[in-house]
């Protein structure tokens, strides 16, 4: 538990110290997930807000890794304010209309949001005729 403390104190004081918007913060998915957690602890929700707005790049790699739309990672990414972000994808989209749909909305969550029921209605005729086959 002190270990725990130790190093979200440490987490906190890194992003503290940087430049929200001139920054770029480098962090796993397994990190992310973990400080993203609910939890009461003061420095735990403090860092969870400033992952929230921080950093000024958000750089995802392996980014094939937080497409599912169920996954804690996913759902903590959907809250980041940062603007500026990057995908590197470990493995390509497989034709899955939904898996492009949770980049798109990532990447770009205005135009997701923007266009929502148009890709719900691409992604159930996507899969009617995957039946049909």
């Amino acid at each position: 538990m002190q270990e725990e403390k130790t190093h979200n104190l440490y987490v906190l004081l890194k992003l503290e110290s940087s430049d929200g918007s001139n920054s770029v913060l480098g962090i796993s998915y397994d990190l992310f997930r973990n400080l993203m957690v609910e939890d009461l602890e003061v420095n735990a929700k403090m860092i969870r807000e400033m992952l929230l707005k921080l950093p000024g790049v958000l750089v995802l790699e392996e980014w094939h890794a937080a497409r599912n739309e169920n996954s804690r990672v996913w759902k903590a990414l959907k809250k980041v304010e940062t603007e500026k972000r990057i995908l590197y994808p470990g493995t390509p989209f497989l034709n899955n209309i939904n898996e492009f749909y949770n980049t798109l909305s990532i990447v770009f969550p205005k135009c997701a949001a923007d266009s929502e029921q148009k890709w719900v209605s691409l992604g159930s005729s996507n899969d009617n005729n995957r039946r049909a086959l």
